[in-house]
């Protein structure tokens, strides 16, 4: 059924002005904010709309789930998607090994970088970084306790 669908559009005029558009020069290689469509960009989304299987998350469902961090020296911070990318010691190596490998090459990426905004990061990393972050954000995902 997609496949139908897709090629029906694909046939379509409209979907030819779109597509040029998209393409640079018509030679087939995509726009530059194309290029880094990364693989499992489902991981990512996951974090970027908060629902990752956080503590702060499982306890608006369960009231029984204490909705703080239980690491050591995280000092009852809420469990929640940021703490985890940026605060939480779960993944303070996996972090620290990220933002040096980011100084290296001169930039320092935040928060949104991390989920996925490149305006942070230099357009000759881009590529580099987002699945360098993909590491990172599979390595956090991992300390959730997610199978």
């Amino acid at each position: 059924m997609k496949k139908i669908a897709r090629d029906r559009w694909l046939s379509s005029d409209a979907s030819q002005a779109l597509l040029q558009t998209l393409h640079r020069m018509n030679d087939g290689t995509p726009a530059p904010h194309l290029q880094h469509d990364y693989p499992q960009s489902g991981l990512r989304t996951l974090f970027r709309m908060s629902m990752a299987p956080t503590r702060e998350q499982s306890s608006r469902f369960d009231p029984a789930v204490n909705p703080l961090c239980p690491r050591l020296g995280c000092h009852n911070a809420l469990h929640n998607v940021f703490h985890v990318i940026m605060i939480c010691h779960a993944a303070a190596a996996a972090r620290a090994e990220l933002f040096d490998q980011c100084a290296l090459r001169g930039f320092r990426p935040g928060y949104l970088a991390i989920l996925g905004s490149s305006s942070g990061v230099p357009s000759s990393h881009r590529r580099w970084f987002g699945g360098a972050s993909l590491k990172f954000l599979r390595l956090v995902y991992q300390s959730l306790n997610v199978p």
